[in-house]
């Protein structure tokens, strides 16, 4: 009886240690792939993807062979996380689910909740996160993830530049129990934060409250330094010169002390120091030639001329002398480089008869004005001024025809001239006379002169079309956005935007007008964000819904038939070459239908030759498959998932484009009714114009229609006038 005790107790005790070690193993080749993920920046490879394997087989050894032992919970919490590390997010769900639903006592259940959170946020679920966050936030059970929940939630907020529900996160952890340290780099990320964000003076608080904590002399002097900037920002330059120059005798670091004389030579300059502001940036440079702060150095030395001094030709001569050894300096500069140009160009300027030119020139210095000078007022005279010069086209239409009038008349003189001169040698048989070749190459130079003035004209027309349709609209537009982001004047901006919707109503800009006066998150769209039409608005949910495929709230077929609603009702939308594909690609993989894929492939071969999907595709040659799309195993899920979709993501907020982007004319800019029998004429619109408009014609060249069918109110084709109502024949 004991030898037969004995023996079972050295069953069960081998048993234990071949679960141990095995999970030992697993944890061990987990921290090895976190290791070389770290080393990697964060990215997956083979090598990180092998010992990831190695964990998740082990893990699931330990699940089925012994299912009740005491780290079964620890092995599938661990099997989740490598899943999450290996990106393959929808498995690391449905562990993390697992975990939640069979072992809610665990000691592991918080870090389980917390990887179900950041996995929810991975697969961009934001309300399935939001509800595990609220329940990490509002329960004890959770304070020891607390924290890392709250950090997590905050880098979400910033990635979608929500700076102030980020910055509201990390004041939450100010008020959590948290050492001395955490609090001040706290804080201090809140005034980077703030800093950033151009809230300057909540980011000088912000410093101030790190300051106040006891940490290292380098985090001092740092914070102080960054404390220094932001009195420069807030143009408290005595301030900022009493800080730097104390900060100067406590600091030991040369290169540390360069940056400190430089911002000293800031405070100097804007103090009206200039000469002392020069002369210590000359010494700057001669002390560190080759280093990266003389990029910088000539940068801010550039900025007094192009702010203090309006010397814009020395401006444009530093900025030239910014390297790309500083690529951030490099970048900024070559862009300020710019500005400097127009502002030189306007200063010398003083006419132009490139219309949309000028706007171009218009719209950048708007945009000065408003991100770089925060002068939301002088950027809105610009952009009245590019909504005035659209009265320019007609002066100049009537200019350029006068001068064709002017050249026929001076034509036919010189014609009468030449037929004078050869009446006169016939008359002269008995003398050789030849005849002067001046005075007939002249008719050569007046054809020329008269083809020039009417490519001039009808460059003139079609500028004018694309002014009316996308640069005038365009300027409403950003008077919009800036009456409503910087200036808060919802009231003005709903004017403007009533007057869009009005003149425009199927336009872009108009869409784009509508969606920032109704959205409650205004403040978070900005000037980068991209302009979209409402057709490609409707074409990317159609997307998004098609997407729900692989969290299995739709089914194949439902899915295909979104992809099919792309392809068929928006046939012109920018997503199309990545729809085309994902069709393909789902048909090939997930059913190895080759007959229903390849008609998408020669759609995508035909339509996108240069499309990067296309130039990807080694299996198909336009026509026909010449190699086995699919291998015999199936690509797993999320991996489908991931090589379909991730390029395909579509952002939360979509606005409105750069705003130096001017847009050619395109056929979904007006899509108005082809019911309308009259036109009532807008300022700044001609005959050419109003022909090419989608409602009316489409086309300018067939203005002589509506200048014959209204002979009894126009004596000149070139000549209406705003508020006059033509009649629109059929066509």
């Amino acid at each position: 009886m004991k030898k037969y005790f004995f023996i079972i107790s050295i069953i069960f005790i081998s048993s234990c240690g071949v679960y141990y070690n095995t999970f030992y193993n697993a944890e061990k080749y987990y921290q090895e792939a976190l290791s070389a993920k770290a080393t990697n920046n964060y990215k997956v490879n083979s090598n990180i993807e092998k010992k990831l394997d190695k964990v998740i087989s082990r893990c699931a050894y330990v699940l089925k062979e012994y299912p009740d032992n005491k780290y079964a919970d620890d092995a599938l919490l661990l099997m989740g996380q490598s899943y999450f590390e290996y990106e393959k997010y929808l498995k690391a769900l449905k562990k993390f689910q697992e975990f939640e639903k069979f072992y809610p006592e665990s000691s592991q259940f918080p870090i389980a909740k917390l990887y179900l959170m950041k996995t929810y946020l991975k697969l961009m679920k934001f309300d399935e996160a939001n509800s595990n966050f609220l329940e990490i936030k509002n329960s004890s059970n959770f304070l020891s993830v607390r924290v890392l929940a709250t950090l997590e939630f905050s880098d979400y907020y910033l990635q979608k530049n929500n700076f102030q529900k980020a910055k509201e996160l990390l004041k939450s952890i100010t008020k959590m129990n948290i050492s001395e340290e955490a609090q001040q780099n706290i804080f201090y990320q809140i005034a980077q934060i703030e800093f950033q964000n151009d809230e300057y003076e909540n980011a000088l608080n912000s410093f101030k409250s790190a300051l106040a904590f006891k940490s290292t002399k380098r985090m001092k002097l740092d914070i102080t330094f960054l404390v220094g900037k932001t009195y420069i920002k807030l143009s408290q330059y005595e301030n900022g010169l009493k800080l730097f120059e104390k900060l100067k005798k406590d600091e030991s670091n040369s290169e540390k002390i360069a940056e400190i004389d430089l911002q000293i030579g800031i405070c100097n300059a804007h103090l009206g120091k200039i000469d002392n502001a020069f002369s210590q940036f000359e010494t700057l440079i001669e002390d560190n030639l080759g280093k990266h702060i003389v990029s910088e150095i000539n940068y801010q030395w550039a900025e007094i001329y192009f702010s203090i001094l309006k010397d814009y030709q020395k401006a444009i001569e530093k900025f030239q002398k910014v390297t790309k050894q500083n690529e951030d300096i490099f970048e900024k500069a070559s862009e300020k480089e710019k500005i400097a140009n127009l502002f030189f160009q306007q200063q010398n300027q003083t006419k132009s008869n490139e219309i949309l030119e000028l706007a171009k020139t218009k719209f950048k210095i708007a945009e000065y004005y408003n991100l770089d000078l925060s002068q939301p007022n002088s950027a809105i005279v610009y952009y009245d001024k590019i909504l005035d010069n659209i009265s320019l086209f007609p002066f100049e239409l009537i200019s350029l025809n006068q001068k064709l009038d002017t050249l026929k008349v001076e034509k036919s003189k010189s014609e009468e001239i030449i037929i004078d001169s050869l009446a006169s040698i016939l008359d002269s048989i008995s003398i050789k006379i030849e005849i002067d070749s001046a005075k007939i190459f002249p008719l050569k130079n007046f054809t020329v002169m008269k083809d020039s003035i009417k490519n001039r004209i009808e460059k003139l027309k079609i500028d004018s079309l694309n002014y009316q349709e996308n640069i005038y609209p365009k300027a409403l537009l950003l008077k919009v956005w800036t009456l409503t982001s910087p200036q808060k004047d919802t009231i003005s901006a709903t004017k403007i935007a009533k007057k869009l919707e009005q003149e425009f109503p199927d336009s872009k800009f108009n869409f784009a007008a509508q969606r920032m006066i109704n959205s409650k998150n205004f403040s978070q769209m900005n000037f980068s964000d991209s302009l979209i039409t409402k057709e490609e608005f409707d074409a990317k949910n159609y997307l998004r819904k098609a997407s729900n495929y692989f969290d299995e709230s739709i089914n194949f077929e439902k899915c295909i038939s979104y992809l099919d609603t792309i392809i068929t009702q928006y046939p012109n939308s920018g997503i199309l070459p990545k729809v085309l594909y994902s069709k393909a690609k789902l048909l090939l993989e997930e059913k190895s239908d080759t007959l229903s894929a390849k008609l998408p492939l020669q759609k995508l071969f035909q339509n996108y030759p240069q499309h990067e999907l296309t130039k990807s595709l080694t299996f198909f040659d336009g026509k026909n498959f010449i190699i086995e799309p699919f291998a015999s195993d199936s690509i797993p899920k999320d991996t489908l998932q991931k090589e379909i979709f991730d390029s395909l993501k579509i952002e939360d907020e979509i606005v409105f484009e750069d705003s130096l982007k001017i847009e050619k004319t395109s056929a979904d800019t007006v899509q108005i009714s082809m019911q309308k029998i009259t036109h009532t004429v807008k300022k700044g619109e001609c005959l050419w114009i109003i022909a090419g408009y989608s409602e009316v014609y489409g086309n300018p060249f067939d203005w002589p229609k509506i200048f014959q069918a209204n002979a009894d109110q126009i004596q000149n084709p070139d000549l209406i006038y705003p508020n006059q109502i033509f009649h629109i024949p059929n066509d």
